[in-house]
């Protein structure tokens, strides 16, 4: 049988430590002190749904980027924009089927544009898959079935 004055103080340890770090006003990581917002940070912000024509994907790199590693860009935008048009689809209780897919494939693949932005950070390249298609978002909804 378990004594509870044993737990006791515990328990109340437990609640004053609670107590104190959700009253202490800070934000972030204890250990590295608080969270600033950087560049990076504001660039992922411009992601998604940018204006009523532009649906975009950031990719961040390395600084120097080769040919090899361009085209891996390229793919990894491709791949991140569908799977998250598919995800907006489902998130609006759209049915994502085959055929969905493959005019999303086409989509991007016709309307993708890598755009590559140097002058956002000084330590990563900043690259901007944007798909632009004349109201994009009625387009999508056109493609699918609830």
């Amino acid at each position: 049988m378990i004594r509870y004055s044993a737990i006791a103080p515990f328990i109340a340890l437990t609640a004053a430590v609670l107590i104190h770090l959700s009253c202490s006003g800070t934000t972030g990581n204890t250990a590295t002190g608080p969270v600033k917002e950087g560049p990076i940070d504001l660039v992922y912000q411009q992601e998604g749904f940018v204006s009523r024509d532009t649906f975009r994907v950031v990719i961040v790199a390395e600084r120097n980027v080769g040919d090899a590693d361009l085209a891996t860009i390229r793919d990894n935008a491709r791949k991140r924009s569908l799977t998250t048009l598919q995800k907006y689809l489902q998130s609006s209780n759209r049915n994502v089927t085959q055929n969905t897919t493959a005019q999303l494939l086409n989509l991007i693949e016709e309307k993708g544009n890598l755009v590559r932005k140097d002058d956002i950070t000084e330590k990563n390249t900043v690259f901007f898959f944007d798909v632009e298609k004349r109201d994009i978002r009625r387009y999508l909804d056109s493609i699918s079935r609830r």
